[in-house]
């Protein structure tokens, strides 16, 4: 439910537009998982090469290997239904305000509350927990009140509209989801992560192959929220300058900052960042995953977790992330032009270059392996815009777009066993490769008809001419399938349709 209200004032300083908005939204996220069929690590194709479902492989149950090797067992819970919820209530008031031909104000601030709960549910009895398990109803597991401030400016030199500095700050809350981890003591996916120790060297799991316990999820003594809890915040700060040089035809050019922090994240408080603190030499298998040959990278130190530690209780608390002291930021130059349709034609055209400081949202010091001096990911990413749009006669229009962009940074990372489980170590920085800098084209084209003094449109679209299909993620980590694409550009697609304008 929400609503609105305008009002505008002239003599308080020239003139006001006021709005005033609210909003209030209800979010169930219910669950099912009636059970895992059964699961194998893609080192396991050679049992099931074209089907995991097959015969032989328990269900519910997630073997996990390293090159081929036995690594962990994941053992879920099943089956199980869960409910969860989330209330927001917004409210928000903005004041376009004019204080004379030269200078204008654009004034507003936002509450937002985010309440997350839960009603009655039980988790029932499986193949793997002997006890039937209930939970009373919690209305208000956690709760944010948050504000954000905008301010705008804008500044016309010299008061014609051809030439103005603008600017604008603001601060933006994240709406947290409505199924948060902790949020419920009864989550849809109920596991435990054991040590696989595969005495037989089948590959499969049998019972009492299960080593130490490495995670798990599930119950009121693993799933909690911190009640200091933080929220993600986001702000942005930017300034341009635009300039129309002839008629219909203007620049603008500007810069723009957005940082993150409070970045969210679920944590052991029973194994805090320091408690890493054993060091161990890992060999870089190199882009294969196979020890031994040229291609090799160098050995490192990561750290193992100390005894005490290891053996304490298994908690899984969600909360800002207590081991960043300092944001993530990201900053964008951009030119862009834009000709308003004139003599049958528009055109708008953009380039952008952004250089990110990217937080890596980890729990010990093995996450940060392969980051810069500040532990942060450092990369650039770019990308140019051109589209128009054509009148030709008999109200016939042709509107193409052309976009090409950088491909996403990254760098390989490895799978390395250590004494409290597998982890992923990135051993190339953020922005050692890149994936392929991907081309687009489309175009529609438009034929307008009158019918009665209303307009009916029939269109054509034609989306991805040239059939890119550069890759848009890939395998990062070292093993046989290492830059195989998981992710690629959609094929060139067709299509027609009609619309009514009245």
């Amino acid at each position: 439910m929400n609503g609105s209200l305008s009002f505008f004032k002239s003599g308080w300083g020239n003139s006001h537009n006021l709005k005033f908005g609210w909003e209030i939204a209800y979010y169930p996220t219910p669950g099912n998982q009636p059970g895992r069929i059964s699961r194998a690590d893609k080192d396991l194709e050679d049992l099931a090469p074209n089907d995991n479902r097959v015969q032989g492989l328990p269900p519910d149950v997630e073997h996990r290997l390293i090159n081929g090797a036995p690594s962990e067992v994941v053992l879920f819970e099943t089956p199980n239904k869960t409910k969860n919820f989330q209330w927001t209530y917004s409210a928000y008031v903005n004041d376009a305000w004019q204080l004379n031909d030269h200078l204008s104000f654009n004034l507003g601030i936002r509450f937002d509350r985010y309440r997350n709960g839960y009603p009655d549910q039980v988790h029932p009895v499986g193949r793997f927990n002997a006890t039937e398990v209930r939970f009373p109803a919690n209305p208000d597991v956690f709760h944010f009140n948050t504000v954000g401030p905008r301010l705008g400016i804008v500044w016309n030199i010299k008061g014609n509209g051809k030439t103005l500095v603008k600017a604008n700050w603001g601060q933006y809350a994240w709406r947290v989801s409505g199924n948060v981890a902790g949020q419920n003591p009864n989550p849809l996916a109920w596991s435990k992560r054991y040590v696989w120790n595969d005495r037989n060297g089948d590959r499969l799991w049998q019972r009492g192959e299960e080593g130490r316990l490495v995670a798990a999820t599930g119950g009121s003594t693993n799933e909690r929220i911190d009640p200091n809890w933080k929220n993600n915040v986001t702000s942005e700060l930017a300034a341009w300058l635009e300039r129309e040089l002839i008629p219909n035809f203007g620049v603008r050019s500007g810069v723009i900052w957005r940082g993150d922090k409070n970045k969210q994240v679920v944590l052991n408080p029973n194994r805090p960042f320091e408690a890493y603190n054993i060091p161990i030499t890992v060999r870089d298998p190199g882009p294969d995953g196979v020890v031994g040959n040229a291609d090799d990278g160098p050995s490192f130190t990561a750290w193992n977790l100390e005894t005490a530690a290891l053996n304490a209780p298994i908690v899984n608390l969600t909360t800002h992330n207590p081991y960043l002291t300092d944001g993530e930021d990201h900053y964008t130059w951009e030119i862009a032009g834009t000709k308003r349709m004139s003599n049958h034609w528009s055109m708008n055209t953009s380039f952008a270059h952004t250089w990110s400081r990217e937080a890596v949202n980890g729990t010990n010091p093995n996450a940060f392996i392969g980051t810069e001096s500040d532990q942060r990911k450092h990369y650039t990413n770019w990308q140019a815009k051109l589209a128009g749009t054509f009148q030709l006669p008999y109200e016939v229009n042709i509107s193409p777009v052309i976009r090409h962009q950088s491909g996403d940074p990254f760098g390989r990372t490895i799978q390395a066993r250590l004494n409290y489980g597998t982890q992923t170590i990135q051993v190339e920085p953020e922005s050692a490769r890149r994936v392929t800098n991907v081309t687009i084209v489309d175009v529609r084209a438009e034929k307008g008809i009158r019918v009665g003094g209303r307009r009916v449109a029939f269109f054509f679209d034609l989306f991805n001419i040239l059939n890119a299909n550069a890759d848009q993620a890939i395998v990062q980590s070292s093993g046989s399938t290492f830059l195989r694409p998981t992710v690629i550009v959609p094929p060139r697609v067709a299509r027609i349709g009609a619309k009514f304008e009245w």
